[in-house]
């Protein structure tokens, strides 16, 4: 029982980095749309993120919702 909580809250731990992973790109992509457009660190960060995102299981990010751009 004990490994079965466990691998339930390393699940909830990647799906928590996932869902901030998310959060920041929506953030670093309102920024890049914004009069004067972003700074090179960024579009760095926004790639690094992206990177991150795309490094993580798929069962992960199927627990993730995101609607758009809404300022999550």
């Amino acid at each position: 029982m004990a490994s079965g909580f466990s691998h339930r809250n390393v699940h909830m731990k990647s799906v928590n980095e996932l869902l901030v992973l998310f959060m920041r790109q929506a953030q670093l992509e309102r920024a890049m749309k914004q009069r004067g457009g972003a700074r090179v660190a960024e579009e760095r960060d926004l790639h690094v993120v992206r990177q991150k995102v795309a490094a993580y299981p798929q069962a992960a990010k199927s627990d993730v919702v995101v609607n758009g751009d809404d300022g999550i």
